[in-house]
């Protein structure tokens, strides 16, 4: 398995315009995105260890995993700021107090998107 990956999942549309504007090939070329829905085993394994994709993204850098908010936090404070989302996003997140505060808010939309339009939840749990 890879060393340095992000785990998402690309049928959200909220995390793959976050993955867009962060420029993450460009910016963290030593990361491998992974979509979730293709790397099913990845999933499994990372459920064992209770890390649910559906509830967040998953970054593992060397040994350590960070999970939904911490991956916005760790992504804004080594990210570059190359467009004004990102720059945006980069400023705002930066904090982890405002990281905290304010993903479980995008996972309700995310959950609120799914229910909508009858989108299958990864691991469907829901």
């Amino acid at each position: 398995m890879y060393k340095n990956y992000l785990l998402y999942d690309k049928d959200c549309p909220f995390c793959r315009n976050y993955m867009k504007y962060q420029e993450m090939k460009e910016n963290f070329s030593d990361i491998k995105i992974l979509n979730a829905r293709d790397n099913m085993e990845l999933v499994k394994e990372l459920k064992m260890l209770n890390y649910n994709i559906d509830d967040g993204m998953i970054l593992k850098i060397e040994d350590k995993i960070y999970f939904g908010d911490e991956v916005l936090n760790f992504l804004a404070k080594n990210g570059k700021n190359k467009n004004f989302v990102s720059s945006l996003t980069n400023i705002l997140f930066k904090s982890y107090f405002i990281s905290k505060m304010l993903y479980p808010i995008f996972k309700y939309f995310r959950f609120l998107y799914f229910k909508i339009f009858f989108k299958k939840f990864i691991n469907d749990n829901s």
